[in-house]
C-alpha cells in the first residue's frame, strides 16, 4: 500500500485477491510448481545481474530452494519438478542447467557423469521416465482430449450445461414433489427458476459431445423437455443447434485424423 513503511509487503495490486492455490480446480501441486517457476527465474536473475550485484537473487533461488526440498508432492507433475531440483544440486556441470531446466539435448559431459554417477544417473533416468518428452507429450494430448469432452460453460449463467440441466431438472423434480404434498400452495418459482436456466442452455451452441448430452437430456425428460406433446420455450432453437454440432462432429477432418 502507498505510504507502508513495511518493505516486506507484497505488491499492493495482489493485496485481498484470493490465492492461485486455493481457487476450484487449481492444480493440486499449483504452490510447488510455481515456487520451481520461481527457482528457476530467480537463478536466471542471477546469471543475468551485474557482478556484485548477485546477492538478492542467490537469497532468493536458496529460500525457494528449501520450501520446494519440504512439499509432499501429489501429482507428476510435482514430483518431477521436485527430483528436477534435487539434480540441479546433484550436478556440478556447466550445461546441466540448461537440460534439467530447459530440456536441451544432454552433452557429453554431462552424459560422462549420467553414466559413472551411478545415483545422478539413477535420479535422470527417473526424471526422464515420468517427465521425459514422450511423457509430457502424453499428458498434455490426454489433457486436450479431456478438455474436449468436458461440459463447457453456459457463459450467462457461469454454469456448464451438465451442471445447468441437472439443476433444471432438480427444480421441477423439487416443485413436483411440493406441490403434491401442497397442492393448493405449489411454489412456482422453482418452475420459473428452472425454466429460465433451461432457455439459456438451448440457446446457447453445445460444444462438446457433454454438452450435447445435457441439452439431449432436457429436451427427453418427461416434465422438462417434449414428451407427451409439450412444447417448451427455445426447443426450435436448442433441435437447431444439435443438428449443427452433430454435423460438425460428422464433417471430414481437414488433417485427415
Amino acid at each position: 500500500m502507498a505510504g507502508s513503511e513495511n518493505t516486506m509487503t507484497l505488491p499492493g495490486c495482489i493485496n485481498g485477491l484470493p490465492k492461485r492455490g486455493t481457487r476450484p480446480g487449481a492444480h493440486p501441486d499449483a504452490e510447488l510448481l510455481f515456487a520451481w517457476d520461481a527457482f528457476t527465474n530467480a537463478v536466471t536473475a542471477y546469471q543475468c545481474a551485474q557482478e556484485g550485484e548477485e546477492g538478492l537473487y542467490a537469497d532468493i533461488a536458496f529460500n525457494l530452494g528449501l520450501r520446494i526440498e519440504q512439499f509432499r508432492p501429489k501429482t507428476r507433475d510435482g514430483m518431477a519438478r521436485q527430483l528436477r531440483y534435487l539434480l540441479t544440486q546433484y550436478l556440478d556441470c556447466e550445461d546441466a542447467w540448461d537440460v534439467i531446466v530447459f530440456g536441451e539435448d544432454v552433452t557429453p559431459d554431462m552424459q560422462e557423469i549420467l553414466d559413472n554417477v551411478h545415483h545422478v544417473g539413477m535420479l535422470w533416468r527417473m526424471i526422464d521416465s515420468i517427465d521425459g518428452p514422450a511423457e509430457r507429450i502424453a499428458r498434455a494430448a490426454k489433457r486436450q482430449s479431456a478438455a474436449q469432452q468436458a461440459s463447457t460453460l453456459v457463459p450467462a449463467l457461469g454454469m456448464t450445461f451438465a451442471d445447468a440441466s441437472a439443476r433444471v431438472l432438480a427444480l421441477l423434480g423439487e416443485h413436483q414433489a411440493a406441490a403434491g404434498a401442497s397442492p393448493d400452495d405449489p411454489p412456482d418459482h422453482l418452475v420459473v427458476e428452472a425454466s429460465e436456466l433451461r432457455r439459456a442452455v438451448f440457446t446457447v451452441p453445445p460444444q462438446t459431445p457433454a454438452d450435447a448430452l445435457a441439452v439431449l437430456n432436457l429436451l427427453a425428460d418427461g416434465g422438462a423437455g417434449l414428451a407427451d406433446g409439450n412444447r417448451v420455450e427455445g426447443q426450435e432453437t436448442a433441435v437447431t443447434l444439435l443438428r449443427d454440432f452433430v454435423a460438425r462432429q460428422a464433417a471430414p477432418d481437414p488433417q485427415g485424423r
